[in-house]
Order: C-alpha cells, then sequence, then structure tokens
C-alpha cells in the first residue's frame, strides 16, 4: 500500500504536468522515487526478524556501497 508521501510525491508531479507542461520534473521525480525508496526500505525493515543471515549480509553490502 503506497504511503502517504508517495501520493504526495505523484500527486505533485501530476500537478505539474497538468499546469506546467513542459517545465522541469526532475525535482518532482527525484521526491516521488526517495518516497519509493523509503517506502520499500520500511517493508525490509517490518520483515528484518524474517531476513536469513545471509540476506542481512547482502543488504549490509548493497547499503554499504559494496559489491
Amino acid at each position: 500500500m503506497p504511503t502517504s508521501n508517495i501520493y504526495r510525491a505523484a500527486g505533485a508531479l501530476g500537478a505539474r504536468r497538468r499546469w506546467q507542461p513542459g517545465s522541469s520534473e526532475e525535482e518532482l521525480l527525484a521526491d516521488l522515487q526517495a518516497a519509493r525508496d523509503e517506502h520499500l526500505l520500511d517493508q525490509v525493515e517490518e520483515r528484518a526478524p524474517e531476513l536469513t543471515p545471509a540476506q542481512v549480509d547482502r543488504l549490509r553490502r548493497i547499503f554499504s556501497g559494496a559489491q
């Protein structure tokens, strides 16, 4: 279920597209992606107790920037 932040960011993007067509959307697209990423992180955090040690290690590598 999308969060209120996702709805807000998507609404702002939709309004910009509707009322200011052709204007820069980069900042609004970044805000929408950040809201989606935050939602995804919340979901991972909720499931954290269920993760295997290998999955936890993989997440550590992803978030530390190491591949």
